[in-house]
């Protein structure tokens, strides 16, 4: 399959990036390809939203810390390791760009703003 056309990949394609060191050090040039065929990217890191990213939903690292410090302090305290119990992070935010769901001519629903723990406006 060709894409010849910049509308192509429209509502076709998402570029999806891990939290991955190579990825984020390259972010810069997925977001060139991105931008030139209005392909939306969706990090897995909330702080790419200020970077360029479209929408972002996931843990904040932070946060995840903060609940990894409890757990050690716990371990370190004299807790037995085998009954603290398996974690998830325990808050997972909503990013979106309304710069670059604009920008691709991309539709959401309204509620997703006002849900979104952050949403940036202007482009970065």
């Amino acid at each position: 399959m060709s894409y010849s056309k910049k509308n192509d990949f429209k509502n076709k394609s998402i570029i999806i990036i891990a939290p991955i060191p190579e990825l984020a050090k390259n972010f810069k040039n997925i977001l060139v390809i991105a931008d030139k065929y209005n392909i939306p990217v969706i990090p897995m890191d909330n702080s790419f939203i200020y970077k360029g990213a479209t929408l972002s939903y996931s843990p904040d690292f932070y946060n995840i810390g903060k609940q990894t410090a409890l757990i050690i302090s716990a371990i370190l305290n004299g807790v037995d390791i085998n009954l603290i119990p398996y974690q998830q992070p325990q808050e997972i935010s909503l990013y979106i760009n309304n710069y670059r769901i604009k920008k691709y001519n991309l539709q959401i629903n309204p509620l997703c703003n006002l849900l979104s723990e952050k949403v940036v406006n202007e482009e970065k």
